[in-house]
């Protein structure tokens, strides 16, 4: 096979890889780049710096069911490709990838080199983790109005039909996206602000992934509380995910991650971008992931050359690292404020209980259960780290463990429900073959708020 040929079958793959593990639709495509804002700006908390908000939407109503997507997929267009020719451009999702083959076909290695350069700059962000050049999120009026492969719109489907069936009004049905890179509490205020620009007074929403720790963040606030009539997150990492740390000690040649393959195919190193994205640090494990049923019977969730550490231990650990200095050659901001960050998702409630905050409102939660999730990790203590060896449990959808889904309540909980044999991206999709997603439960969630 000659180079060339190689590099297309790199693109195809990576395409490939990208629409069976996320389990979404296609759909068309659209990115772009502009100088940042002034630096004065510049805040780990603050997305305007590293995205553009551009939220065209006039609400019709005052309540709105609202859809928030998961790590890698919101649609981000690149403002200076868009600037050029009036078309959004996506450097992430699968037509994107499939734009680059043809390219390819009749460009050869220039157009190689031009894909490898965009999806560089699209996922590099500085040692502050804020992104070097700045990216729109698609919005309500964009193509990819319903997330970046259209995930979320299987869910949406779900609801139109339902209010439709049963005479419901007065709700707008929309997806909200915003800048996975970045961090969630920066993502939060940004819903927050969604929210009360569109004046809506109640809100429902219904998230995949780290989408569902966006709205955990939006919920720290009563006031926010008070809005939420109905909280459906399917496979939300509420008390973190081992893939965060998998995904700032992998090497190519070791674990097989998403973003590992992914990246490997364009011979990119996953830790390049992952020590920079905030969102990555957000989902580190939190100190309740250790006291999860996973460790009843023994075992660590995380140990350093086969010797059991804390979860305190192993943020000293990760502190001591270079790579988690920031641009003044201080611990990184986003590091810094990860106890408070993590802490403050747990609120006393009515009886003086501290509990996650999704469990203050009418929280449904949809779990994965059935495939080898990663549950512990044994790091290297050598200079770089490095994972030696990982611990899995079938309790989990191959990403997401079952009780960081539910915040460690029962499996057997009256608001936790279970989805067996489907993997972490289609858990909220249609699937074919007679299998079941997530999405079976939707209308007797439904029923249970509206059927009185």
């Amino acid at each position: 096979m000659g180079e060339k040929a190689k590099k297309i079958c790199k693109i195809f793959i990576l395409g490939f890889l990208t629409f069976a593990v996320l389990g979404v639709s296609l759909l068309s495509f659209a990115c772009m780049k502009e100088e940042n804002p002034s630096p004065a700006k510049r805040d780990v908390y603050n997305h305007d710096y590293g995205a553009l908000y551009q939220e065209d939407y006039t609400p019709q109503n005052d309540k709105a069911v609202i859809f928030i997507p998961g790590l890698m997929a919101s649609a981000i267009y690149d403002i200076e490709l868009e600037k050029k020719d009036g078309t959004p451009f996506c450097w992430w999702g699968y037509e994107g990838f499939g734009d680059a083959v043809i390219s390819l076909k009749t460009g050869g290695d220039t157009a190689f080199d031009f894909y490898l350069e965009g999806y560089t700059n699209f996922l590099t962000c500085d040692a502050d983790c804020i992104p070097v050049e700045r990216y729109r999120i698609a919005n309500m009026k964009d193509v990819q109005n319903f997330d970046a492969f259209g995930g979320m719109s299987y869910s949406a489907e779900r609801f139109r039909k339902y209010f439709a069936e049963n005479n419901i009004e007065g709700y707008d049905i929309l997806c909200w996206q915003y800048d996975w890179r970045q961090s969630i509490k920066g993502a939060g205020a940004k819903l927050e602000s969604f929210v009360n620009s569109m004046g809506y007074d109640k809100v429902m929403f219904v998230t995949h992934s780290m989408g569902g720790i966006v709205v955990a963040e939006f919920l720290k606030k009563a006031e926010n509380r008070e809005k939420v009539e109905l909280f459906m997150p399917f496979s939300a990492p509420f008390l973190g995910s081992q893939d965060a740390v998998t995904n700032l000690f992998s090497n190519l040649s070791g674990e097989e991650g998403m973003m590992t393959v992914i990246l490997g195919m364009l011979d990119l190193d996953l830790k390049d971008f992952a020590r920079n994205f905030a969102s990555v640090y957000n989902l580190l494990p939190f100190p309740e992931f250790a006291s999860l049923p996973y460790f009843a019977q023994g075992g660590s969730a995380l140990t350093l050359d086969g010797e059991a550490l804390t979860i305190a231990d192993f943020r000293e650990f990760v502190f001591e690292k270079d790579w988690a200095k920031g641009t003044d050659g201080k611990l990184k901001k986003i590091l810094q404020d990860l106890d408070s960050f993590q802490s403050a998702f747990f609120i006393e409630n009515e009886k003086g209980e501290k509990v996650h905050v999704s469990q203050l409102v009418n929280t449904h939660y949809i779990v994965g259960r059935g495939l080898d999730t990663v549950v512990g990790v044994n790091l290297s203590s050598e200079s770089d780290g490095g994972v030696l060896s990982v611990v899995t449990n079938q309790l989990g959808d191959g990403t997401v463990p079952s009780y960081s889904a539910c915040v460690g309540l029962p499996l057997d909980s009256a608001n936790v429900y279970i989805v067996d044999g489907v993997a972490h991206g289609p858990i909220a999709n249609e699937l074919s073959g007679g299998q079941e997603s997530g999405l079976k439960y939707i209308k007797g969630i439904l029923d249970s708020f509206f059927v009185k």
